[in-house]
């Protein structure tokens, strides 16, 4: 930090505004977590409140700027480039804390928002020096995601979301399965409230291009947990068997080089096709030719893509667990198999297959319901309100202004 406070001078705003915390933020997209506080912000923004979002420095982006509303300010780490993970959350922590601090010199920051344990250090503390109420948003867990804490670095992050919900005011999850996980993990979160991610429902109005032959759509990190293997293991059948059957596969991560490695040697390089990192352009393209989406994850605390399928009216086929139960409800909104079980996903696959006409029925119901429960105006004043109710509990306690 150069130590310079980048905002827009002389402004004063007559309403609080709220301090958003978050690691990743558009042009830095790593997982859903970024798209989920852009969208969440503008919304905001677009409704006339004041929004700060206090970010990690992305290269060849302005420290400062004001897009859509939303002002967002981005600080380098002490070492930016710093290969241990943890120090570097650390830093980036302290790089937080020292911004934030010359911030409210100049803004009238009523309330922060925290979004997952990498900000935890800083939202805690922010929180105890300037006397703000807390609300901390968790998008999934250590635990959660890797069935358990086998590590001493899992460790370390289980403890820090710990400490955060304990600290915080209160918690937003994204489905009743998260609401569960996070109030068995960490007892202390008492203040517990779901409200699910939202989704762009404007792709609704785009053109279906998918015909009988097109192909099947998965996207999503390169890691086992979201189950990528079951559909090798589905594709191996579907060519035992001389099917025509083919599907791309999107996203980036530490197994994408192995997948590929796997299609190779098993022969399956003509029908699946990793295509690795994808922009949103080009994601809304293969969601709009493909015939379905498959989301074979392991562990899924929302499913924030199955909702963007859902907005292009597309089929979707998914695991039944974690948060995509909630959305796809079996022969209604979608389809859904048992993770892991490659036989269960072949024959939900071949009932898209083998049914066209029903499976755009169940498309269009999925996008019925997107657009009844998961638009963003109604994710935002749901999330608004818990705002306002923290703040009136600050204020009757004598806390925050």
């Amino acid at each position: 930090m150069s130590g310079t406070l980048l905002v827009e001078g002389g402004k004063e705003e007559k309403q609080g505004s709220v301090l958003i915390l978050s690691w990743e933020y558009p042009p830095n997209v790593v997982g859903g977590l970024s798209r989920h506080v852009h969208d969440l912000a503008t919304t905001f923004a677009k409704k006339g409140r004041g929004v700060h979002v206090l970010t990690a420095r992305t290269p060849g982006m302005l420290p400062y700027e004001k897009v859509d509303g939303v002002e967002i300010h981005r600080v380098h780490p002490l070492h930016p480039y710093e290969d241990d993970f943890f120090k570097w959350v650390i830093d980036l922590n302290h790089a937080f804390i020292r911004y934030a601090g010359e911030l409210m010199t100049h803004e009238h920051i009523t309330l922060l928002h925290a979004h997952d344990w990498i900000v935890g250090t800083a939202a805690r503390h922010l929180k105890s020096t300037r006397d703000l109420p807390l609300i901390t948003t968790i998008h999934a867990t250590e635990h959660g995601r890797n069935h358990g804490i086998h590590t001493d670095l899992q460790r370390k992050i289980h403890e820090e979301e710990e400490r955060l919900t304990r600290d915080s005011d209160h918690v937003i999850v994204c489905s009743d399965h998260m609401k569960e996980e996070v109030k068995n993990l960490f007892p202390a979160a008492e203040a517990c409230a779901v409200i699910p991610n939202g989704v762009d429902l404007d792709h609704g109005s785009e053109p279906e291009t998918s015909n009988d032959d097109g192909y099947f759509f998965a996207i999503g990190r390169m890691v086992s947990e979201k189950g990528f293997e079951t559909i090798i293991h589905t594709a191996a059948r579907m060519k035992e068997e001389e099917r025509d059957f083919s599907v791309v596969i999107a996203g980036k991560g530490p197994l994408l080089d192995d997948y590929r490695i796997r299609v190779g040697e098993a022969g399956l390089s003509g029908m699946i096709n990793f295509v690795g990192f994808i922009s949103d352009e080009e994601r809304n393209r293969y969601l709009r030719g493909c015939r379905a989406v498959l989301f074979p994850s392991l562990y899924e605390p929302f499913g924030i893509v199955a909702l963007e399928a859902m907005a292009h009216k597309k089929m979707v086929i998914a695991s039944n667990t974690g948060g995509l139960k909630t959305i796809v409800k079996h022969e209604q909104t979608g389809l859904l198999f048992q993770p892991e079980d490659a036989d269960d996903l072949y024959g939900q696959v071949l009932r898209v297959m083998e049914n066209r006409q029903q499976a755009e029925e169940w498309g269009r119901n999925g996008h019925k319901l997107a657009e009844s429960m998961f638009s963003w105006e109604r994710i935002a004043e749901l999330t608004w309100q818990i705002y306002e109710d923290v703040r009136l509990e600050a204020k009757v306690a004598g806390g925050a202004q």
